[in-house]
């Protein structure tokens, strides 16, 4: 006579469990850092949108008004700001409300960044209508300057490079990089 001895478990084991958990966790990593690499891809594909925008904008303003830029009073000004509102944490730069009238009837919204982390440097446009860079060399004229997010130190295409003499990010800030285009000099 044989004694056939059956278990009546059914269900996984701790190991099978614990394997399965932990396979788990791995896809998950890999795809959330997949996500938040095309976020930053789709916020610099905004924000390049959102400059030729802009630039649009001050050459139809520009051949509207005898080759002048809108001026900036002499220093970075952040556009869609008014003259209450501030940008670029720490750094004090400042909004003018006659710019953002000026350019008003050019664009329906002064865009903001993307990221809009009023923390950070780089939470909005800045424009300067007379400047020059000393180092490297740079033509006088106007200018339009922001941050482009990620690792890739490329701002766009041809005519956008990264900008001497501003300071990268900000503290607790996502790796950026100034960039600016050079928008052409006041007749």
């Amino acid at each position: 006579m044989r004694i056939f001895i059956t278990s009546n478990s059914k269900g996984f084991t701790l190991i099978e469990l614990l394997v399965v958990i932990s396979i788990i966790g791995v896809l998950s990593s890999v795809v959330l850092a997949s996500l938040n690499s095309a976020r930053v891809r789709g916020r610099n594909a905004l924000r390049l949108q959102q400059v030729r925008q802009i630039v649009n904008a001050m050459s139809l303003y520009m051949s509207d008004n005898n080759g002048q830029f809108p001026s900036s009073s002499g220093s970075w000004r952040c556009l869609g700001h008014g003259d209450t509102g501030s940008c670029w944490a720490g750094l004090n730069f400042t909004g003018s409300t006659a710019l953002d009238t000026s350019l008003q009837s050019y664009m329906s919204k002064i865009p903001d960044d993307p990221a809009n982390i009023t923390t950070c440097y780089g939470d909005a446009y800045l424009y300067n209508s007379n400047i020059q860079y000393p180092n490297p060399p740079a033509p006088a004229g106007a200018y339009l300057l922001w941050y482009h997010e990620g690792d890739n130190p490329m701002c766009g295409p041809g005519m956008l490079r990264a900008a001497p003499n501003f300071p990268s990010g900000g503290e607790n800030c996502a790796s950026k990089y100034a960039c600016y285009i050079y928008l052409g000099a006041n007749n």
